[in-house]
């Protein structure tokens, strides 16, 4: 049977990280769910697999004649997945989203939720990262508030998220590559 894997955390935790080295790495076992969004792209991305980038009005389209499946406002922008690319692929299907977005996951047959949490001394950690994905002063500024709520609705949700994956405390760079990612293939296995 194959899952759905849903990667969940504050922004820069290292989410995109893991999606991106597991899809790298075992291409065959994993298909990226591509989110729709109206954020505008950073100065460090280019285009990329899971990311597709359309004006509101687009956005309102897809909503409208029923298309996403699962959509929500965060952070001033709209982020949407299309009811056909969460349908089983013949690989695992992965995405990451911010945790609020897990209770609309649930209903998904054979999830897998992955929450990435912050630890308590977390702000040197996300802050250096925001800087190395090239966000603005203002950005950071602005995405340290969603980061606490963040952190909190990851709080909130643990005990939905036992039942269908954990929550891994990232405290260094390591604990993706070496804890995480060894537990979702593992899981995966069973």
């Amino acid at each position: 049977m194959y899952s759905t894997i849903v990667i969940v955390g504050p922004s820069a935790i290292g989410k995109t990280f893991a999606v991106e080295r597991l899809m790298a790495v075992w291409p065959e076992l994993f298909a990226c769910v591509r989110v729709h969004t109206t954020r505008p792209m950073r100065t460090s991305e280019t285009e990329r697999g899971d990311r597709v980038f359309v004006s509101d009005d687009a956005f309102e389209r897809m909503v409208q004649s029923g298309e996403l499946a699962i959509h929500e406002r965060f952070a001033g922008n709209r982020y949407g997945y299309r009811a056909d690319d969460l349908k089983p692929a013949g690989r695992h299907l992965i995405t990451n989203a911010p945790p609020f977005f897990v209770p609309k996951f649930l209903g998904l047959e054979g999830l897998l939720v992955v929450g990435l949490q912050a630890p308590a001394d977390y702000s040197d950690l996300l802050e250096a990262r925001m800087k190395v994905r090239g966000d603005s002063e203002e950005s950071r500024r602005v995405r340290r508030a969603f980061i606490e709520r963040d952190i909190q609705d990851l709080e909130a949700l643990r005990p939905q998220i036992a039942g269908r994956g954990k929550v891994f405390e990232v405290t260094d760079d390591q604990t993706i590559p070496t804890k995480v990612i060894p537990w979702i293939l593992e899981r995966l296995k069973s």
